[in-house]
C-alpha cells in the first residue's frame, strides 16, 4: 500500500516488518499489518492507497 504523510512532522506506521517512518510530504510503499492499516486509515494526516487486485487477462 502507498502511504503519504501530509503532516509537517515525521509519522510512523505499523508494517509487517516493524515500524516504518514517513517524512513530511513523503509517500512510501508499505506492507501494513492489519492493525497498522486500521490505525493509519483513522489518522487524518495519513493518506492510504490500497493496492488494487490485478485483473485477469482476457482470453
Amino acid at each position: 500500500m502507498k502511504v503519504t504523510n501530509t503532516s509537517k512532522a515525521p509519522q510512523g506506521v505499523w508494517a509487517k516488518s516493524g515500524t516504518v517512518y514517513i517524512a513530511p510530504g513523503e509517500t512510501k510503499d508499505v506492507d501494513l499489518s492489519d492493525d497498522g492499516l486500521k490505525r493509519a486509515k483513522a489518522l487524518p494526516f495519513l493518506e492510504v492507497e490500497e493496492a488494487k487486485p490485478a485483473k485477469a487477462a482476457d482470453k
